[in-house]
């Protein structure tokens, strides 16, 4: 968990009683703090990094040092900060994640008990078998519910329903209708069970499907709303920086704009973004992390990335160090081409090492990913043609072959269904087992992904009893899947206007906006410099001797400066909308949000850096050649 320091001092040092709603809330995904733990961490991480901010103003006061004062800055906003984020991420983004979770599991546990009730099983051993597969809160609520069962705590499951209904009514109304329709099926005479159970899941899927729709009209909302204000806001401003930095020199300074648009705007932007993104309800998103074959990134990635940060900085960090606004010559040097050339590296030298890890974390995924999009888009058409098979009354070792052999046959020799049921079968003559015990064992070895291994387990459970119900099984889980297909697709299509504006905030608008900002800050002294120049030239011609100072240049903060203030915080607020873009379009899908920061931020740092070079060239070479550049 991120914010794990700042509960954990809570736990040792209570300050604030429990607050009820909090607990509630907390109660309800199992968050591992108790609401009174909960705020007195996050009031003394506020306190800590305020008094040391503090000391650090009456430091600079003393010695009039501008370092002090941005220090004092970054901690009086890193109480504040850590005080809303870690309020946020318990209360808000924590609990959010974990109720989206539940609906997503409620879902899958609506559809399997389904399943299994429409093979005339009783709705116990439909719950009991479905506990099995199931993860998080929802899970353990299952499995406590089934273990109370066995110890007759509980005389029904009825009984047991009674206990939880309150708690699910909270979190999701439509899965108690779910739950009372599957009772009802399981005690209909079987020629309406069927008929009473495609009528119940298509009341449960209206239910998603509305959930679905409401969900993205709100996030719809709140996406242009952070566009407009946590994007377009800062964005225009940086417009403005040049002249307010030209005309009220004394207002802004280096410190105070380094805090402002490297840190306090993309924090608030992150923060923001990420609590918005959660509320998108997900029922189709891949998770690399919950496949067998998932790996970590290498340290040594990392270490590489900071490598290239540092040696490509480095030269843009050494012209900074030796800035003199006090000179002429030194004026002119931050107005040159090449020294704005040696400045932009910092940014370029960041934005590398970004590039760098994403390239690697995109390259060491992909091909686990691949696998599992291509084995998960195809699981309709592989459970067709398996329950065809099943019909026929094949047994599942024979299916295996047969399958693959289809596949080949009909020119699909490179699909992932081929090479895992190639595996699956050499795996079997190998180790001589049963293929019950080879799906609890050996298959999560081989495929990658989490929901074809529990559709594997169901039909050869299935099949080890009723190979007719096996079929049927089948069937039914491939009806359920293509429901939920269409759901996913369904809320894609209504997030695509979203995803638009986003994507063309971040990839197109801040780059153009943010060079625009540095043009402006060269282009705008450059050109005041030329008008008194004028003035003073026609002032000579009529033997007038004119001296005139519209501004004072070396108060000015520098282009350079400017550049590098700028360059961070677009690298920053694109990373930021592409990680919102990904979320908004795919869910957390990692592979998909690295893939989607990686392509924005190489468009859009191209487009900013073309249009910057261009700009500054134009104005420093051609329109105001000679001006404060000699």
């Amino acid at each position: 968990m991120y914010f794990d320091f700042v509960y954990n001092t809570g736990k040792k040092i209570k300050i604030f009683p429990k607050s009820s709603s909090l607990e509630n809330k907390f109660k309800q995904v199992e968050f591992p703090y108790t609401s009174a733990e909960f705020l007195s961490g996050i009031f003394i991480w506020f306190i800590i990094p305020a008094f040391v901010g503090i000391f650090f103003f009456i430091i600079g006061a003393a010695s009039k040092l501008w370092l002090f004062e941005l220090f004092g800055y970054i901690f009086i906003f890193t109480s504040v900060l850590l005080a809303i984020s870690s309020y946020l991420y318990g209360a808000s983004i924590y609990y959010t994640q974990g109720i989206i979770q539940q609906k997503e599991e409620m879902l899958q546990a609506l559809l399997e008990m389904a399943n299994y009730i429409s093979l005339n099983t009783s709705i116990e051993f439909a719950f009991t078998e479905t506990a099995k597969g199931l993860t998080g809160v929802l899970g353990k609520q299952f499995k406590n519910i089934v273990t109370k069962l066995e110890l007759q705590q509980y005389a029904t499951l009825g009984d047991a329903f009674e206990d939880y209904i309150p708690v699910w009514m909270e979190i999701n109304p439509d899965f108690v209708k779910g739950l009372t329709i599957l009772q009802t099926a399981s005690l209909a005479p079987l020629s309406e069970r069927d008929n009473m159970l495609k009528e119940g899941i298509k009341t449960i899927m209206q239910g998603y499907y509305t959930m679905g729709k409401r969900t993205t009209e709100t996030l719809s909302n709140q996406a242009k709303n952070l566009v407009s204000v946590g994007v377009m806001l800062p964005m225009m401003s940086l417009i403005l920086l040049p002249m307010m930095s030209i005309f009220l020199p004394n207002m802004i300074n280096v410190p105070l704009l380094i805090f402002i648009y490297d840190i306090l705007c993309p924090a608030l932007l992150l923060l923001f973004a990420m609590n918005f993104a959660l509320n998108r309800v997900q029922v189709n998103t891949i998770d690399l992390s919950l496949s067998p074959k998932f790996k970590k990134m290498p340290q040594t990635i990392y270490l590489l990335c900071i490598l290239v940060a540092i040696i490509v900085t480095a030269f843009g960090f050494s012209h900074l160090f030796t800035i003199d606004m006090s000179s002429k010559e030194g004026i002119e040097r931050e107005y040159k081409l090449e020294s704005l050339l040696y400045v932009w590296l910092i940014p370029l030298g960041i934005f590398l090492a970004v590039e760098l890890y994403l390239f690697c974390y995109i390259k060491l995924n992909e091909k686990i990913w691949l696998e599992m999009r291509e084995v998960e888009d195809d699981i309709p058409h592989l459970l067709q043609v398996v329950s065809s098979y099943l019909v026929l009354n094949r047994p599942m070792e024979s299916i295996i072959e047969d399958v693959k052999e289809d596949y080949i046959r009909h020119g699909f020799k490179r699909h992932a269904v081929v090479k895992i049921f190639s595996e699956i079968t050499d795996a079997l003559y190998n180790t001589k087992k049963t293929l019950i015990d080879f799906v609890n064992t050996t298959l999560p070895e081989i495929v990658a992904s989490k929901r074809l291994i529990q559709i594997f387990r169901r039909l050869i459970h299935f099949s080890e009893t009723d190979i007719k119900n096996a079929a049927k099984a089948a069937k039914m889980i491939r009806s359920h899947t293509l429901s939920i297909f269409r759901l996913d697709n369904y809320m894609q299509t209504l997030l695509s206007d979203t995803s638009a504006t986003i994507e063309l905030s971040g990839k197109i608008l801040a780059p153009i906006l943010a060079a625009t900002a540095i043009i402006m800050a060269v282009a705008i002294v450059m050109a005041l410099e030329y008008i008194i120049g004028l003035i003073e030239g026609v002032g000579k011609a009529f033997g007038i001797q004119i001296s005139l100072q519209l501004v004072d240049v070396s108060a000015i903060i520098p282009p350079t400066v400017v550049l590098v203030i700028v360059g961070i915080y677009l690298i920053l607020t694109m990373i930021v909308l592409s990680l919102f873009l990904a979320n908004v379009k795919y869910g957390t899908d990692r592979y998909k949000i690295g893939k989607t920061i990686f392509n924005n931020l190489l468009v859009g740092f191209l487009i900013f850096s073309a249009l910057f070079f261009i700009g500054v060239m134009l104005f420093t070479t051609f329109i105001f050649k000679g001006v404060l550049v000699k």
